[in-house]
């Protein structure tokens, strides 16, 4: 229905291709440019990349270690820095250079950890959560495994969710 599909030619990089800004133009007869798009990666990019290792907040007895994976970005694959186990419970952002979809620029931005566990109140930051944290357990927690009630059926395990702004 009046779409077109487009072919790359073999051979091609397709990944270095993909770390590219990347646009279809058509051109008129006078070689103006009479029209142009982006493109839609999805697909490709699930085909071409995958990372089968740590992603987000790692936290150890000595460390916090965050692992960032870009598959397109320029340098690198996977980012990984380490800090102490301070860092825990703090906040952050990373700051990354992308193409921008609106100026057909690369600019600098701060996103969020698409791992995070956590986000401030208004979500413009991650929060070091570690999950395994004794601070956030409460009371008898550890021993609730040996005190399972016993369950006739699946309605028996039933989690209902309830925020406050449901009711504003």
């Amino acid at each position: 229905r009046g779409y077109r599909a487009f072919n790359v030619p073999p051979g091609s990089d397709v990944k270095s291709l993909l770390k590219s800004l990347l646009a279809v133009i058509i051109y008129d007869s006078d070689e103006k440019c009479r029209n142009c798009t982006g493109l839609q990666l999805p697909g490709v990019l699930d085909e071409l990349f995958s990372y089968n290792g740590p992603l987000g907040a790692l936290f150890s007895e000595e460390a916090v270690s965050l692992y960032l994976w870009a598959p397109t970005a320029q340098e690198h694959g996977v980012w990984r820095t380490k800090g102490p186990k301070s860092w825990e419970g703090c906040y952050y952002v990373y700051e990354v250079c992308v193409c921008h979809p609106s100026t057909s620029r690369v600019e600098k931005c701060y996103a969020n950890d698409p791992y995070a566990r956590g986000l401030s109140s208004d979500g413009r930051r991650t929060f070091l959560l570690n999950l395994d944290s004794d601070e956030l357990k409460p009371d008898g927690w550890d021993n609730l495994a040996n005190e399972k009630p016993i369950l006739h059926s699946f309605s028996d395990i039933s989690i209902y969710e309830l925020h406050i702004r449901d009711f504003r």
